[in-house]
């Protein structure tokens, strides 16, 4: 299975990402595989899925967009791969950072790593934060001027 952040309506570039699974066809073959859209609730313009790493945990985490005051402030989410009401990880409260992207789940299922701007907009780093949003998001790599991180990994 592969998921991915693409736009509901290909033809618009302006529509709103959603969150879609391929199941692809059996290994070796070059069949096409079955795509479907993640339905989740009151939300819109998901981006950058990733499945839970946990063998029986069926859940994703993905970035969204919650409000463009300021700075384009983005969040990260979990939520079912049947779809559903999504729980928001990331907030103002405990990630006082901007653009969130990215998100990357630890080997354990436990935390989730993801870029994120400082609220000056001054650079971009890589953060991590409990999977279930309790506790504050802690800076690992921080940078200022024109260098980025991005694309966090875990490795056991």
């Amino acid at each position: 299975r592969v998921t991915y952040g693409a736009y509901v309506d290909p033809a618009d570039a302006y529509s709103p990402s959603a969150i879609f699974v391929a199941d692809l066809g059996p290994a070796g073959t070059t069949a096409a595989g079955t795509e479907r859209r993640i339905p989740v609730t009151g939300s819109s313009n998901q981006f950058h899925p990733t499945f839970s790493p946990v063998p029986g945990d069926d859940r994703f985490a993905y970035g969204e967009t919650t409000s463009t005051r300021g700075c384009l402030h983005n969040d990260v989410f979990v939520v079912s791969s049947v779809g559903g009401r999504p729980r928001p990880v990331t907030t103002s409260k405990n990630a006082n950072v901007c653009q969130l992207s990215q998100p990357e789940w630890s080997p354990d299922g436990r935390w989730i790593a993801f870029t994120a701007a400082p609220q000056s907009l001054s650079g971009i780093g890589i953060w991590y934060i409990a999977e279930d949003g309790s506790g504050k998001a802690v800076s690992v790599a921080a940078t200022t001027g024109g260098v980025m991180y991005a694309a966090p990994r875990w490795r056991r």
